[in-house]
Parts: structure tokens; sequence; C-alpha cells
């Protein structure tokens, strides 16, 4: 056999074993919650009043509020389907949270959102012990330290500053799909997107500092948080092509005569 067509042989099996890749979207859920802790009375709450974004970092001196997103996985069973590429996004409304915020524009939160996978369920059912805020949640996989920071743009008029998950915690987010999805296993269940403010003390300056965070309530679906996909899965011949292209690979050439 030529090394040609070898090479060509190759490319063939090669573009078998990859299949056709599916690009696709999951849309934020209006399943979605502001997680409350009060430290004063040490208890927790999720909340959804229905409205269009939640008010993410800190209410009175002893409300921290952190949020959860809920997507659900795909339908379709197949152990064969795998997550090749994924990035999360959403639209900041504003960087206090609160018209009736008590330090006005000025200054800006003086703290980060950091965006963590918490959990897969069978539910949209958003728990209060998803709770977290701090440095770091050894409980949840961190996808993007400091997701959203002071610098973040907010969505203006004919701009929506989409804050878009960057090419390392792409890769966390990729692999994160792939093993709640599970090989099929979890098809249709749902999957939880926690941002978490990453204060470890709260003062008396940063009462009703927030970013509000459009939600899946919010009007349209290009102004809910989204997870944009792309996935694979291998045609039905590949199992019987490897050892083929393998066993072609390895042929020796034939020598033309000396003469």
């Amino acid at each position: 056999m030529t090394k040609t067509l070898k090479i060509s042989v190759l490319a063939l099996g090669l573009a078998y074993l990859s299949g056709a890749a599916t690009a696709d979207v999951m849309i934020g859920l209006a399943d979605d919650r502001q997680i409350v802790y009060d430290s004063q009375w040490k208890s927790t709450n999720a909340y959804n009043d229905k409205n269009w974004y939640l008010r993410l970092g800190v209410g009175a001196q002893t409300i921290q509020r952190a949020g959860e997103f809920v997507f659900r996985l795909p339908e379709a069973v197949d152990e064969n389907l795998t997550f090749t590429s994924a990035e999360f996004r959403v639209q900041l409304l504003s960087k206090t949270g609160a018209e009736n915020s008590s330090v006005g524009p000025d200054p800006v939160p003086n703290f980060n959102l950091d965006l963590y996978a918490v959990r897969i369920a069978d539910a949209p059912t958003v728990l209060t012990s998803d709770f977290y805020a701090g440095e770091r949640d050894s409980n949840a996989i961190l996808i993007m330290d400091n997701f959203i920071t002071p610098d973040s743009p907010i969505r203006v008029s004919g701009n929506p500053n989409y804050i878009t998950t960057d090419n390392e915690a792409n890769e966390r987010l990729t692999a994160f799909l792939n093993e709640a999805y599970a090989k099929g296993a979890n098809a249709g269940k749902y999957i939880f997107l926690r941002l978490s403010p990453d204060y470890t003390t709260v003062t008396a300056d940063m009462v009703n500092m927030n970013y509000s965070v459009l939600a899946g309530d919010a009007g349209n679906a290009a102004e809910r948080p989204t997870i944009t996909y792309t996935t694979v899965i291998p045609e039905p011949m590949t199992m019987g092509l490897v050892p083929l292209v393998g066993a072609m690979m390895l042929m020796p050439r034939r020598r033309a005569p000396q003469r």
C-alpha cells in the first residue's frame, strides 16, 4: 500500500471516529434561586419571587447572598455522546443590586463572584444546603475563580455585555458535563451552577453591596443564563474501523525491486 493511500485511509478512519459535531444550548430555568444565609438567626432560605434577576452579595450586615442556576442535561440517552466544548454566560444588570442601597452607586462591591458546579439531581430544586460564601468551597467544583468582579461590564442599551467563562473554565465545565451526563445514565437530569461571593467577613460598609445577575425569569432567552455546548457521537462503524486502520498503518511498505 502506498504512503498516500495509507494516509487517506487513516484520515477516513479518523473522520468516522470523530463523528458529527452538534452545537446546542441549555437555557437557565426559572427554578433558579437566591440562597440567603442569616448569620444572626443561623438560618438559610432559598428565594425566588419571580424576579428577573438575582441579587448576590450582602443585604443587611447579617445577610449573605449566593445564587444558583439550574439547567437540564440533554434528554437523549446515548452512551457514546461526549461533550467536546462548553461555555457559560450571564448578563450583569448592576453592581449595587438594590434600588434602596444605603451605599448608593459607589463604592462598587469589594468582592468577586466565583462560579461553581455544585451537583446533579433528578428534580430542579435548589437546596438551602447549597449555600456557600467564602474563598474556596471544597465540596463543589470550582469552574472559574473571580467570574464576576468589580470591573465586569454591566449590560447597556444596544450592548448585552455578556460575561463568559474563559478557556480554562470552559475545559472544566466540559469535563463536569461529561461527568454529569455519565454516558447517558443521567440524561434529562438537572445540574446546578452557583455564583458565590468570595468575601470571608461582612463589615458595616458592605451593607447592600450586590451584583444583580439576570436569571431564568428574564424576558427572553438571550437574557437568561446559558450554557452553549457541542457534542459528538462516534459513527456506528467506528469500532470495526479501528483495527482496520491500525492494521493498514502497520503493514510494511513493499520495496521496489532493485535493478
